[in-house]
């Protein structure tokens, strides 16, 4: 669904757009684009323009573009990001999870360059080739991070209960989605994709509120006890305890 001031808003945007000759594409993205947003919810968008001139304006920090006074009410903020077609095929090849999310859903309002609609179809697919690896990773990381919750819990480190708490749930969130071949959509969604995916332990998601509305020894090994019931997920054959070593201790991966 989308409201007609979105429309109105995205064709005064186009207009706009089409009149610049530097700007190769213009796509929608964000809520907008998902059929997600609200009657006040912002416009998020991209603009694709040459290699040369995105060298230029990443050259001094201006890949931000806010054109406000194109917005029709009560959409007050049309706020984008200008990229260029070698950057979309990195994002493509290379991009973390949250840059395929962004792409999830997003529509090509115009283009001048019909590589630019394939890109943005091939972007928010799930990075097949590093998929088992990242599982796990976030598999390690569960048992890692409920080892310093035990320790905060025993010692009532109050900071530290509950950042291994939402961390380890992190872990077991992103092994859930990576499963399923799902992308990680940050922290403002996290918790509804997980409502929304499939293949998951039955209760996981009120386990998850559980944990947190009563960070305990009980509540946090329910959490584990969902994991390791439900299906075999994979394991780093070199062992947990060393690859968190080398992710972690050698931050050779975000935590």
């Amino acid at each position: 669904m989308m409201y007609e001031h979105h429309r109105q808003t995205i064709e005064n945007l186009r207009n706009h757009f089409e009149q610049n000759g530097d700007y190769v594409a213009f796509i929608v993205n964000g809520s907008v684009a998902r059929g997600e947003a609200g009657k006040e919810s912002d416009l998020d968008y991209y603009l694709v323009v040459e290699d040369e001139v995105f060298a230029e304006l990443s050259a001094k920090n201006s890949v931000s573009l806010e054109v406000n006074e194109y917005c029709v009410a009560p959409c007050s903020e049309a706020k984008g990001f200008v990229t260029s077609k070698t950057a979309l095929r990195d994002i493509r090849d290379r991009g973390s999870e949250l840059m395929r999310w962004a792409f999830c859903m997003a529509h090509v309002i115009y283009s001048r360059d019909d590589e630019i609609e394939v890109l943005v179809r091939e972007i928010p697919r799930y990075p097949e080739s590093d998929r088992i690896r990242r599982m796990e990773s976030y598999y390690s990381q569960i048992y890692y991070h409920f080892s310093f919750f035990e320790f905060a819990y025993y010692s009532q480190t109050k900071y530290l209960m509950y950042e291994t708490a939402t961390r380890m749930l992190l872990a077991a969130g992103r092994l859930i989605l990576a499963d399923n071949r799902r992308l990680y959509p940050g922290r403002k969604w996290f918790y509804r994709e997980l409502e929304r995916t499939p293949d998951k332990p039955e209760g996981f998601c009120e386990a998850m509120v559980a944990f947190l509305d009563a960070p305990t020894l009980d509540t946090g090994h329910r959490i584990i006890e969902l994991i390791q019931g439900y299906k075999a997920y994979p394991v780093p054959p070199e062992g947990m305890k060393a690859r968190i070593v080398k992710e972690s201790v050698l931050n050779l991966e975000e935590w």
